[in-house]
């Protein structure tokens, strides 16, 4: 809008310039000026990049004594938080430590393998039940 207005009248100044009766080495130099500022002001208003990320998971509810016994677990007395989860016991720790709280934590599981087990149990629970997840789902 503005800097396209900039840059027409930048353009129809330097078509002004060149058909005006002036010395060659005045309108050169003029030209020369309009075209700097053209490109410097092209320059200045270059449209930022960015980029729009899209998240989405699918958060799986299913009553946790249940999903503890069918991975032939208990959950301890005095639990633990950890930043990451990649065993059994990891899982207990921190489940233990956050339900004594009565809240909820995310972290992230980095065993595959553990993870896809610990899904497939809890697919198999009748109770299951599937929601949209994610931070950009919830936005």
């Amino acid at each position: 809008s503005s800097s396209i207005m900039i840059v027409v009248g930048a353009v129809f100044l330097l078509a002004v310039v060149v058909a005006f009766p002036l010395k060659e080495k005045r309108k050169q130099q003029l030209k020369e000026s309009l075209l700097s500022h053209v490109e410097s002001h092209k320059q200045m208003t270059k449209p930022k990049k960015f980029v729009v990320g899209v998240n989405g998971a699918v958060d799986v509810i299913v009553p946790a004594l249940e999903l503890l016994s069918k991975l032939r677990v208990e959950p301890r007395r005095v639990g633990e938080d950890k930043p990451k989860l990649s065993s059994l016991d990891d899982l207990t720790d921190v489940f233990s430590h956050f339900f004594a709280k009565g809240s909820a934590a995310e972290r992230p599981f980095t065993n595959k393998n553990l993870f896809d087990r610990i899904v497939q149990a809890a697919r198999s629970i009748n109770e299951t039940q599937l929601y949209i997840g994610g931070n950009a789902a919830l936005m």
